[in-house]
């Protein structure tokens, strides 16, 4: 299990860290741009995403001892993520906390114990009743989540023709 964690882990750090450069090449006013969705702009989509793997790591990080080796990787990650449009200085900012955070996400994977995969965090995701749920299936949420935000990041790109290719898992992750 922790071997597929670690490539989706890996995955995420290297498609986040494409999009982010691809979104940086464009100007504050293209990343701003309402495009229709929910989150509004791609930079807007880019904080929701951020913002979810923060979230996440709280989780994560709820299920676990404080003196785990895998908490502590999370522990030591301070990012500020801004809340209403981003201005190109605050971009830079956004652009360092996805590197930071993506990082974390892959020292906490890697420095999981078997035995913390199965450990329950609480989530109040169903209608507000809080159900628990184990480490590796909230991991699966993380990933599912911010691969469907990238996809709607890849059809914007699309449109506004910015040749990209990020979504696909790179064969140098594939497990040994």
């Amino acid at each position: 299990m922790k071997k597929l964690m670690v490539m989706y882990a890996q995955y995420m750090e290297k498609t986040n860290a494409v999009i982010v450069e691809l979104l940086s090449k464009l100007n504050e006013a293209e990343r701003e741009r309402d495009r229709g969705s929910y989150y509004k702009s791609l930079s807007g989509l880019a904080r929701h995403i951020l913002s979810a793997a923060v979230y996440f790591q709280g989780l994560f990080a709820s299920a676990l001892s404080p003196d785990s080796k895998a908490v502590k990787a999370l522990k030591a990650v301070k990012v500020t993520i801004p809340e209403k449009k981003v201005d190109d200085a605050e971009w830079k900012i956004l652009a360092e906390s996805f590197a930071k955070v993506d990082a974390a996400t892959l020292k906490f994977i890697r420095a999981l114990d078997e035995s913390e995969y199965t450990l329950k965090a609480k989530v109040p995701w169903y209608n507000g009743k809080p159900s628990s749920v184990p480490v590796f299936f909230l991991f699966n949420q993380l990933v599912m989540h911010t691969v469907h935000h990238q996809g709607q990041i890849s059809q914007i790109l699309d449109e506004l023709k910015v040749q990209h290719d990020f979504s696909s898992i790179d064969v140098k992750f594939l497990p040994k």
